[in-house]
């Protein structure tokens, strides 16, 4: 009687339950880097939002600019002309816009919210005219938040 050459079925379902096991442990490890991938990303557009914000107040009597002012006059690209999600957050104004085109002046100065998307990180993030990052777990305002790296 000749031998049969390959695997037994045995042997593929050993081989399938051990790769089915090493997904199960891997996933929420990947899950976890892509929060923090989008936390980190968050905290670096924060900081590039406020160069821009204190580049338009140098050009511009000492007075923040919105949003929109800070994308009319090219101190922010594209990404930010209108709400929309960049790495798992929106980034918006933290104070009430004043109506008309008035800008900010100091010392109200200027806030800029990372929110996240639901399941895209653990925490929200915040910069305001003195340059600190704070985060919290949810909607973090002013003085609220913790700064990052306390």
């Amino acid at each position: 009687m000749k031998r049969q050459n390959g695997f037994s079925m045995i042997e593929l379902m050993m081989v399938v339950g051990i790769i089915a096991l090493l997904a199960m442990l891997l996933f929420p490890m990947l899950a976890a880097a892509r929060r923090s991938a989008n936390e980190s990303s968050a905290i670096g557009t924060l900081k590039a939002l406020a160069s821009a914000e204190f580049t338009y107040a140098s050009r511009n009597s000492q007075k923040y600019g919105t949003m929109a002012q800070l994308f009319a006059g090219s101190y922010v690209d594209n990404r930010f002309s209108a709400p929309g999600i960049v790495s798992g957050f929106t980034y918006s104004e933290n104070q009430p816009i004043p109506s008309g085109p008035t800008p900010y002046t100091a010392p109200d100065g200027f806030g800029i919210k990372a929110i996240h998307v639901a399941g895209s990180a653990d925490f929200d993030f915040e910069i305001g005219w003195d340059g600190v990052i704070r985060y919290g777990p949810s909607n973090p305002g002013g003085s609220e938040g913790a700064p990052v790296g306390k």
